[in-house]
């Protein structure tokens, strides 16, 4: 009787064993999962922020280019508006 209770238990600990390796084996394989669903994410979010960072660049480019452009307007409407040779009395 005492050497069905150890086989017994030997089964039991190889079948509990064997759940526990193929636990981890699963876990391994879902972790790696995750990794590679990761790096993409991570690849992703680095080629948004480099457009991003086209984008507002551009957006500061064109802001320039506004400012220039309404300076020389200012000026020229303001030399316009100030020439008293063109006033006709």
């Amino acid at each position: 009787m005492s050497n069905e209770k150890a086989s017994q238990v030997q089964e039991n600990q190889t079948a509990w064993k064997k759940l526990v390796d193929d636990q981890v084996a699963r876990t391994e394989l879902a972790y790696a999962e995750v990794a590679r669903i990761q790096e993409q994410v991570f690849a992703q979010n680095k080629l948004a922020i480099d457009e991003m960072a086209k984008l507002t660049k551009s957006s500061v480019d064109y802001l320039a280019e506004l400012t220039n452009e309404w300076r020389k307007l200012t000026i020229e409407a303001t030399k316009k508006a100030t020439d008293f040779s063109s006033w006709k009395v």
